[in-house]
């Protein structure tokens, strides 16, 4: 069945195809100028996950990204958004380079649009829905955008409603406005193909579907802060959704486009973050978004853990530093959900950062209520990561998670044995209250 023709392809899309081709070109080209690379990040259903280095094309070679399959770079060679890559290298019209010989790296300053991804203020999303002569999203447009953005309100959990309410305002993502005249209706366009697409790999239907879009509205990422793309359920694409780093684009498989944790999850990658692990296994810290996703459409609902909210820059007037090979530090840590339960006079935190070793650790009182009411992991507890020195991408261990009376022993910071203690932790009051103590071995 021919589901492009039942949804009524217009005149408007066939007079576009001369701008597909101008795209996508009928035969191999050379690369005229530097790509910027970046790192896309996939996630599977078993919870493992993988990594390529993409190259966004210069405006002179073209739209979109191109992969390199004969070629395997490491996972923290380049910085995502910022390194470039250029030398002889040859583009076929599906999105794939072969590079001969050495290429030459570099940098960039900006990306090529010198768009800022914040982590704070107002963000524009668009969302694409597609349809192929064999197959399409399940999703309509109308599901998508209630999803999404909860339009109606009758979504109540979803990209929008999670940023907003985990950052407590700080950061907002918006759907793109309406625009009749484009097709584009509460945040969401419809790409047709004309061609089966039931046998492509993810990689090559996203090439196809920027290609299409750019066509139909321009240069996307001059145009939205976030592409969401929602593909049908192609056998090719083996994951469930994937995202790259410092950048504008996220793609999910089908359904996993209308569940929250995916949502927050791949956009989380577009603005830096990197994954939440727990011990050696990536995506274990279910304390927040960043461990691995779920296919529900309401929860869980959890937001990022502390190591995340301060790389973000969220609750920066409730936030203190301990230096423990200086000086003890006491205090009482509230919950990021209970933020606003706070006194205003009161000195209460929502955020510590331990620091003085060769990496920093983040210390919050995981509160399961509101917001955080679904969090996996260490409700109610005191949690603790960890993560390499710095706020930008880099991936957070969990390394504790303490009741009142526990401690954590650091048994080597900088040389020193320092100790995390959770004197107290009270869930009658509002907010709710860890009374906490950080200090090295000498001064208990």
């Amino acid at each position: 069945m021919i589901l492009a023709a039942l949804l009524g392809l217009s005149t408007a899309e066939a007079r576009k195809t001369s701008n597909l081709r101008k795209l996508q070109g009928n035969s191999d080209r050379k690369m005229k100028a530097p790509c910027t690379l970046v790192l896309r990040l996939e996630q599977f259903e078993d919870h493992s996950d993988a990594y390529e280095w993409d190259c966004e094309l210069d405006p002179s070679d073209g739209a979109g990204v191109v992969s390199f399959p004969d070629r395997k770079f490491k996972k923290d060679e380049f910085e995502s958004g910022a390194s470039t890559l250029f030398g002889d290298v040859t583009i076929d019209k599906n999105g794939k380079a072969t590079i001969k010989g050495n290429p030459v790296f570099g940098r960039r300053e900006k990306n090529n649009n010198s768009r800022n991804l914040a982590v704070l203020g107002d963000r524009s999303v668009l969302a694409i829905r597609v349809v192929g002569l064999d197959i399409a999203t399940t999703a309509s447009e109308t599901v998508i955008s209630e999803e999404i953005f909860g339009t109606t309100g009758a979504d109540q959990f979803n990209l929008k409603t999670g940023y907003t309410q985990c950052s407590n305002g700080d950061l907002n993502f918006l759907p793109t406005p309406d625009e009749p005249a484009r097709s584009i209706t509460n945040g969401v366009y419809t790409v047709f193909l004309n061609e089966n697409i039931s046998g492509l790999t993810n990689s090559e239907l996203q090439t196809k579907v920027v290609n299409q879009a750019t066509a139909d509205l321009g240069t996307l990422n001059t145009q939205f802060d976030h592409v969401m793309l929602c593909l049908p359920p192609i056998a090719g694409f083996g994951g469930i959704a994937y995202a790259y780093v410092n950048w504008y684009l996220s793609v999910y498989k089908d359904a996993w486009c209308n569940y929250p944790s995916a949502q927050l999850h791949e956009i989380g990658h577009n603005i830096g973050l990197a994954h939440s692990n727990e011990g050696t296994t990536t995506y274990a810290d279910q304390t927040g978004m960043m461990g691995y996703s779920y296919s529900s459409d309401e929860g869980p609902r959890q937001c990022f853990n502390n190591a995340k909210n301060w790389q973000l820059g969220w609750y920066a007037d409730r936030r203190a530093t301990a230096t423990p090979l200086t000086a003890s530090w006491d205090g009482d840590l509230v919950g990021f959900a209970e933020v606003n339960s706070i006194p205003a006079t009161s000195d209460q935190v929502i955020l510590l950062k331990v620091e003085g070793d060769d990496v920093d650790y983040y210390v919050g009182f995981n509160r399961k209520v509101g917001i955080n009411s679904g969090t996996q992991e260490g409700g109610n507890q005191v949690t603790i990561q960890s993560r390499p020195l710095g706020t930008g991408y880099a991936e957070s261990i969990l390394v504790a998670k303490l009741s009142a009376g526990g401690t954590y022993v650091i048994s080597n910071f900088a040389g020193e044995l320092v100790t995390i203690e959770v004197l107290s932790i009270n869930t009658a009051s509002v907010p709710g209250v860890a009374s906490v103590r950080v200090y090295k071995d000498s001064e208990p």
